[in-house]
């Protein structure tokens, strides 16, 4: 199971978990990490590949392993036949990947006739890339004269998304950051759930800020309640 981390920019950076089990069937530890995905939902099959692997090992004079270049040569399956094919060369870093030798690769491979820089996983690409599997939950943008109404939208469902991502790093409890963040999106979803009965529906002018204020003692360790008032700049 590979699952995204933070952005890279054109770079795909993933976390890679091996689970053992049968090709049919998904693990149950697996399919544990994906409930934020599934949300109830049965897995099936979305795509299935074929992939030649060609590699070459690159090391340092202590024999220390650097990088990976692989060469996958990747067939999509319908049945029998042979839908699409297409090559995909990638650099597997590791813990001992020096400063600079990941783009030293890359420009000797470019230099030789590959591409650029690409992040789009082997699947995505297999079903029509990124525009075949849209978004299930969709963070509009927001101008300098969005409403209220628009900026709560903004945040539930970039609190959402954010929740979902980092659910694996919550139920792994291997990633300090990733429950952080995931922390962090619960709060941003309860102070934006606060200011929504208070968001007008035809102000579009201005800027919105939202004042959060809590009752209660710091020193208590008990709950305490939390105000939210929105006001228009």
């Amino acid at each position: 199971m590979k699952l995204p981390s933070e952005d890279s920019g054109p770079l795909l950076v993933r976390d890679e978990l091996v689970f053992p089990g049968s090709p049919r069937t998904p693990p149950p530890e697996a399919v544990d990490l994906v409930r934020g995905y599934l949300r109830g939902a049965k897995l099936r099959q979305q795509v299935r590949l074929r992939t030649l692997r060609r590699g070459a090992l690159l090391h340092d004079p202590n024999g220390r392993l650097l990088a990976d270049v692989v060469d996958d040569a990747v067939s999509v399956l319908d049945g029998r036949r042979t839908d699409a094919r297409f090559h995909e060369l990638e650099v597997e870093t590791t813990p001992d990947t020096p400063p600079g030798l990941l783009e030293a690769v890359i420009a000797r491979l470019r230099a030789a006739g590959a591409g650029a820089p690409d992040p789009t996983p082997k699947y995505l690409r297999a079903i029509g890339g990124p525009e075949a599997a849209p978004a299930e939950i969709l963070t509009p943008k927001l101008s300098r004269t969005a409403s209220l109404g628009e900026v709560v939208t903004h945040a539930i469902s970039d609190g959402v998304t954010r929740l979902i991502r980092h659910d694996p790093a919550v139920r792994l409890d291997t990633d300090p950051e990733g429950v952080h963040q995931a922390r962090v999106a619960t709060q941003r979803l309860v102070h934006a759930r606060t200011c929504a009965p208070s968001a007008p529906r035809s102000t579009r002018t201005g800027r919105w800020r939202c004042a959060r204020s809590s009752g209660g003692s710091g020193a208590s360790s008990a709950p305490r309640a939390t105000q939210t008032s929105c006001s228009r700049d």
